[in-house]
């Protein structure tokens, strides 16, 4: 038989976050009151029984969430259990600062923001816009995009639409990110599927010799 998956561990208030995290939170489209259970499974994610209690307890107490009466344990058989917890939605962003992480939501907006700027920089380019605007789409209706947090990406598709002359790979690379190996490695494959659905001018050579031609601005590219 095969051994058992070993359980990550998180504190309650991360587990909390982490329940809430749903598409409609991090479109801004979740409020109100959830009441999950809490079952074995929860009990052993925090740590076991003992931790569940004191960090309840804690949470309850202790955080001007459970000061206002937005995070309830619904305790049972003299605070030794508990069923459920109530919680108001809107103290995701105080348990995030408690757990030193980024809120989802506040996440989801800086990605809409960068995405926004860099839209605004290429708005001379109809096929990047157009790229953006569908990534805005995603953003705004709550869907995650962590490839987001490279703001490197964008300067290099920001170069590659605004390339004013055939350049080699390299060349390119060496220019625009100072290595000249760093964009076939880490960008080279992800922009060239932006280009193949987005640019008009993508062209796939089959020639050993130039494998790939990257198009940008008319009818520049980067061989």
């Amino acid at each position: 038989m095969g051994r058992k998956k070993e359980q990550e561990h998180k504190t309650l208030a991360r587990w909390i976050i982490d329940k809430t995290n749903t598409d409609h939170y991090r479109a801004g489209m979740l409020s109100g009151w959830k009441h999950p259970y809490i079952d074995a499974d929860v009990m052993e994610i925090v740590g076991g029984r003992k931790q569940l209690l004191d960090q309840a307890n804690i949470l309850e107490n202790e955080t001007n969430a459970g000061k206002m009466g937005k995070f309830k344990p619904n305790w049972k058989d003299v605070k030794t259990s508990i069923k459920k917890i109530d919680y108001d939605v809107a103290i995701i962003p105080e348990l995030c600062e408690r757990e030193q992480i980024e809120d989802p939501r506040e996440r989801q907006l800086r990605l809409i923001a960068r995405v926004e700027k860099w839209r605004r920089k290429g708005q001379d380019c109809a096929w990047l816009c157009s790229y953006y605007d569908d990534l805005l789409d995603l953003l705004n209706r709550g869907k995650e995009q962590k490839e987001l947090e490279d703001e490197t990406f964008f300067v290099c598709i920001d170069a590659v639409a605004h390339q004013k002359e055939h350049i080699w790979k390299r060349v390119f690379s060496a220019r625009v990110l100072h290595n000249s190996k760093c964009f076939q490695k880490n960008y080279e494959d992800r922009i060239l599927s932006v280009l193949k659905a987005k640019s008009p001018f993508y062209i796939e050579e089959m020639s050993d010799d130039m494998r790939r031609r990257l198009s940008g601005k008319a009818h520049c590219s980067i061989l």
